[in-house]
């Protein structure tokens, strides 16, 4: 398995499962993603993905997260696209340009997401930021937007 198969699942819209909803979860919710990887890191000792997370204001999302979308958008395995709320505010939306490839992922892993899909898929956006806020981890390191330590961390998910 090449680093560019690997580093494109923990962001494909089709990583969790093949249902639509679970697809808007990946792209949509970075606090998705790192209850994902810390719940499997908690139960299995190592995260999906292996990426840090950081502590920011709107949630905990992946250390220099802009450089990996730009990385995933020139490789053409994501696009992005701006789309216009009703509110007329708009929101950048990322959209997988790849199939599903759940060879790449281990039995534990495909389990861990689709436990975190059935918990999650009908929460909303800031809903799972606002749960992210209750963590020890966001508590703790948002003031410094210091990186989220899965040893440190992990065992200490309540969210889930």
């Amino acid at each position: 398995m090449n680093m560019k198969q690997r580093i494109e699942c923990p962001f494909c819209d089709g990583m969790a499962s093949m249902q639509k909803e679970a697809r808007e979860l990946i792209y949509r919710k970075e606090p998705f993603q790192i209850i994902a990887h810390f719940y499997h890191y908690k139960n299995y000792g190592a995260s999906i993905s292996g990426l840090s997370y950081r502590a920011i204001q709107y949630g905990p999302v992946p250390a220099n997260y802009d450089n990996i979308y730009a990385y995933l958008e020139n490789e053409q395995i994501i696009r992005s696209e701006w789309v216009r709320l009703s509110n007329g505010s708009a929101r950048e939306v990322f959209k997988v340009e790849s199939d599903f490839e759940t060879s790449l992922f281990s039995s534990q892993e495909l389990e861990t997401i689709n436990s975190i899909i059935q918990r999650f898929h009908e929460v909303s956006t800031w809903d799972i930021v606002d749960l992210s806020h209750k963590e020890k981890a966001w508590k703790e390191l948002e003031s410094t937007k210091q990186l989220i330590g899965y040893q440190n961390y992990a065992f200490e998910l309540t969210t889930i």
